[in-house]
């Protein structure tokens, strides 16, 4: 499951992933409405992925990134801070991240909140 919002004041998608999430969830989330109604050229998003959150196979992280990718289309840059503390999921992240082949995509993996608003210059 995956809640978010926009935070109108930080210019920043705030995205929380609970309880078991799929990838088929996670690509519908990248191709949502909130996304597609953001009138600038960069996006930032702000990730938390909760203990034991992401249920799926390691193998459909690289159909996430392609859905991820899209995105380009309409942003000219893109910064994605991921904030976890469970080492299952730290470790899919940075999986994830090994799939950026683009410099106007980011994705930073952080253990606190404070390192990742730090990152997105929130």
């Amino acid at each position: 499951m995956i809640s978010h919002k926009y935070c109108q004041q930080k210019r920043t998608i705030e995205a929380i992933i609970g309880g078991s999430c799929t990838s088929n969830e996670l690509r519908s989330f990248l191709d949502s409405k909130l996304i597609k109604e953001i009138n600038s050229s960069d996006l930032k998003m702000l990730v938390y992925i909760g203990d034991n959150s992401l249920n799926f196979p390691i193998n459909e992280l690289e159909a996430i990134w392609l859905s991820s990718k899209k995105l380009l289309r309409k942003f000219k840059r893109i910064r994605v801070a991921i904030v976890v503390n469970d080492p299952h999921q730290t470790a899919v992240s940075l999986i994830y991240c090994s799939y950026i082949d683009t410099p106007f995509y980011q994705i930073k993996v952080f253990s606190t909140l404070s390192l990742a608003s730090q990152w997105l210059q929130l």
